[in-house]
């Protein structure tokens, strides 16, 4: 699977085209290594993370907290 595709369905971006940014920008490792093609093919055991900057960081992080509220429901 395309690792664009793998970050918006992990919640790491709001949207593909967000992914593909995160990716340009050199913001995703794979396998500890900086990938920056967001059509990259993803193995199975691959490990995928966000560079240990906190401008990486902090982006990923407000994406999972808007997903999360987002798939939340309030009774």
């Amino acid at each position: 699977m395309r690792l664009d595709n793998i970050l918006f369905r992990l919640g790491m971006a709001p949207t593909i085209p967000g992914a593909r940014q995160l990716v340009n920008h050199r913001h995703i490792l794979v396998n500890g290594r900086i990938v920056d093609i967001p059509s990259y093919r993803c193995k199975p055991r691959d490990t995928i993370a966000a560079r240990d900057e906190q401008k990486s960081r902090a982006l990923i992080q407000n994406s999972l907290d808007s997903s999360l509220l987002r798939n939340c429901q309030t009774i």
